[in-house]
């Protein structure tokens, strides 16, 4: 029996790919104008893949220490529940991720002393929390003002150390490891709880 999935098209993909995630279920990223019939055939073809995946999937969704996001109807900031502000909560967070991600910005490139960037932009990335750009924008996901704070800086620090160092080499590595000592911290928890984090969708009454 084929699992329920979605179709995302991407331009990017240069070809069709399955993506099974926590609370995500199976989505399937396809180049514009794929058939139905090729998709058909990819999830047939990883038919049982997508089952192991989906199993491990559902295990960490059942995990003791998954935050409940879904579960309160208020909102999350810095890792904590707190009372739902009043309006659009979608809208909310995106303007406290503005003033959140500016200011941890202004205070880590100050800090340490990097140079170069342009802009922020605040969007809801599927595949990355942060990115930094030839052109020095600085690229952050709205989700992360949910996280604590450690974890919004760390990855603040990552990207502005891109700056520097546009790649992942060994010497990019070190360079984030002096800027943050809590770096493998931060990654863990987005490890353990970034899948649970990407598919919240803020209650909308």
């Amino acid at each position: 029996m084929q699992p329920e999935f979605t179709v995302r098209e991407s331009r990017r993909v240069r070809a069709a790919r399955i993506v099974v995630a926590p609370y995500r279920g199976v989505e399937v990223v396809v180049r514009p104008g794929t058939s139905q019939r090729s998709i058909d055939l990819l999830l047939r073809r990883h038919q049982g893949w997508i089952a192991d995946r989906l199993d491990e999937a559902r295990a960490t969704e059942r995990a003791p220490d998954r935050l409940g996001l879904a579960d309160w109807d208020g909102a999350w900031l810095a890792g904590v529940a707190v009372p739902r502000p009043r309006g659009n909560l979608t809208a909310w967070y995106r303007r406290i991720a503005r003033e959140r991600v500016g200011e941890a910005v202004r205070l880590q490139a100050e800090r340490l002393g990097v140079t170069g960037w342009r802009r922020i932009r605040i969007a809801d990335q599927r595949s990355r929390w942060g990115s930094c750009s030839t052109s020095g924008t600085l690229s952050f996901s709205w989700r992360l003002v949910a996280a604590p704070a450690e974890v919004l800086d760390y990855v603040v620090i990552h990207e502005l150390c891109h700056l520097r160092q546009p790649n992942h080499s060994r010497a990019f590595w070190r360079m984030v490891d002096e800027a943050d000592p809590n770096r493998r911290a931060a990654e863990s928890w987005l490890r353990r709880h970034g899948a649970e984090l990407r598919a919240y969708v803020p209650a909308t009454s």
